[in-house]
């Protein structure tokens, strides 16, 4: 990330001119290792971040981020203690230190003003959030760092604050003098590992592009006089930055574009001040974070789920194959009847001809010495008659688990291909219906009388997020969920164009079709590339897609969200698009 000295000095500036004279309204603990106050400023409440986890360290103004921990860090306490309702005085950096310093006057329970300094010390691993009092001792920090852990540098309530020790071997980058004595001894390795390791406060993005704007896109092997000259002159240049004009992209965020990214970036969006650039950035990491944790969720309870029904099939299955079976025990009931005559009271077993084969075989029947010959033949008929009575129940709870595995993995590929975090409340609320997860359905009088009321409503806010797409004049929706699904078959018209992956699950995909009329292949290769990669087989090199009228889909009574059945399709093989 490259919030280094410099991005930190113009984001103190830009915190200072909109915080000053706010007054603290709340304080909350967001996540370990980050705060967020509540500040009231210019008629305004803004949301002040700040994080010193190694991984995210870094500092902004968001409107999100409003949960707390159940558990709040002593320190999270401890500032709300004393900060709560004081006013923010001035906010500054300490010249190319990533270190942020807020005055805060507070009044004490007796009245009294007290003056407090939070220093935000955003360095990865080594950040930490301190409370200084008006003697600048420590009043408390988030970490503790005692002797035993550092002997360069305590962090403990009651010791007076100091500044982390200078890092050794490095200097000072806009340090003129210090820069020319460096670069002197410059002998030809990569040019940004060697500032990297001999200079501070500046990140290697950073480092790069000052390079960049010295030399372009060819780093000198040499630093000569006018290399030096060329090289200087950019590091002063880019610490007295002219221009702001902030960025950020998926993957960083900057104060202005930086020039040796610009083919590598992929859209950057430009924003007003760097703050609103680092919110963009983190509040989309944060939202990816959000996705990733609840993706995890719901393919936890799917693939439980999934497991249970796929050992109930096979136990349905290995239940079938025994009542199957069961036929012999038939056959050996009316064997018995048919050769009564040939059993003495002693036989143990008896060897009949059985003309159930072809051609006729021997068959040894066993038999028991203490029950008749005839009531051991019921026996046989009424193992038979249980065999028969429970193939029959087997059958419907062998189509229902079928159905429900089949239904699960169309959940499982709905996950896979979900785009935001919109498409997986769906998914979360589907499964909720189908008593999966920990949310529950709604079954009062009053929820069903409300899903009665708003079915239209609810069917037309599905399709509104199902995925659009125009090609051609047509309009395209795919839906990205079940309930996505069986909304666009409900709403759509009768000669609007269904498609789906033709033996794999996926999405449904609807062309809206005004005139009626089969489009043109085009419009269906189209349609059917849109549908084919949102199926299980979009890694495959082409995909049958089956299409037909709207009018020809309908959906089984009691069926699970998203089945249907169709008839008079016609099948392409498309490419993924």
């Amino acid at each position: 990330m490259p919030l280094d000295a410099l991005h930190i000095k113009i984001v103190a500036s830009e915190l200072n001119e909109t915080l000053v004279g706010g007054r603290i309204d709340k304080i909350t603990a967001p996540s370990f290792g980050a705060v967020r106050f509540a500040i009231y400023a210019n008629h305004k409440t803004h949301g002040l971040y700040i994080s010193i986890n190694p991984e995210n360290t870094h500092i902004r103004l968001t409107a999100g981020e409003r949960q707390e921990l159940s558990s709040v860090p002593v320190f999270i306490t401890h500032l709300k203690k004393h900060l709560i309702g004081a006013s923010i005085e001035r906010i500054d950096c300490i010249d190319n230190e990533r270190i942020i310093n807020i005055e805060f006057l507070a009044k004490s329970e007796l009245g009294v003003l007290k003056k407090f300094t939070l220093v935000a010390e955003l360095m990865g691993k080594h950040s930490n959030l301190i409370l200084l009092n008006d003697m600048g001792k420590i009043q408390e920090s988030f970490k503790h760092i005692p002797l035993d852990l550092s002997s360069k540098r305590q962090v403990l309530p009651g010791l007076p604050y100091v500044l982390a020790p200078p890092q050794e071997d490095k200097i000072n980058p806009f340090d003129v003098d210090a820069l020319i004595t460096i670069l002197s001894e410059f002998e030809g390795e990569s040019l940004s590992s060697f500032l990297q390791k001999r200079v501070f406060g500046l990140a290697p993005s950073s480092i790069k592009e000052i390079i960049y704007t010295a030399f372009g896109k060819q780093s000198p092997i040499v630093l000569n006089k006018k290399n030096q000259e060329l090289l200087t002159s950019a590091f002063t240049n880019f610490a007295n930055p002219t221009n702001h004009l902030p960025v950020f992209s998926k993957n960083d965020f900057y104060f202005r574009p930086y020039l040796h990214l610009t083919e590598s970036q992929e859209n950057p969006t430009k924003t007003a001040t760097l703050l609103e650039a680092i919110d963009g950035f983190y509040g989309n990491k944060s939202e990816k974070a959000k996705f990733n944790l609840e993706a995890r969720r719901l393919s936890q309870i799917v693939k439980t789920a999934l497991n249970r029904s796929e050992k109930r099939l096979a136990i349905l299955l290995e239940r079938q194959v025994e009542a199957e079976n069961a036929d012999d025990n038939k056959i050996k009931g009316e064997l018995l009847i048919a050769n009564l005559y040939k059993i003495t009271k002693n036989n143990t077993k008896i060897e009949v001809d059985n003309y159930y084969t072809d051609p006729v075989s021997k068959m040894i029947i066993e038999l028991t010495s203490d029950i008749s010959p005839s009531k051991q033949a019921e026996s046989y008929f009424k193992k038979y008659r249980k065999a028969k009575k429970t193939l029959e129940a087997l059958v419907p709870q062998l189509e229902q688990t079928r159905s429900e595995i089949e239904y699960l993995e169309s959940v499982a590929n709905a996950i896979e291909t979900a785009e935001i975090l919109d498409d997986l409340s769906y998914i979360s609320e589907e499964l909720a219906n189908e008593g999966l997860g920990n949310q529950t359905k709604q079954t009062t009088k009053n929820s069903k009388k409300k899903d009665k009321q708003k079915p239209k409503t609810d069917r037309e806010i599905l399709v509104a997020s199902a995925k659009r797409t125009e090609f051609m004049g047509y309009i395209i929706l795919t839906g990205k969920n079940n309930l996505q699904n069986d909304a666009l078959v409900k709403t759509a018209s009768p000669e609007d164009i269904w498609l789906h992956p033709k033996d794999f699950h996926g999405s449904h995909t609807v062309i809206i079709n005004p005139k009626k009329i089969m489009p043109s292949d085009k419009v269906l290769e189209f349609a059917g590339g849109v549908c084919a990669k949102h199926s299980k087989a979009k890694l495959s090199e082409t995909v049958p897609i089956d299409y037909t009228f709207i009018k020809f889909v309908s959906k089984p009574k009691g069926s699970k969200a998203g089945k249907v059945t169709y008839t008079n399709q016609k099948t392409i093989w498309i490419k993924p698009e």
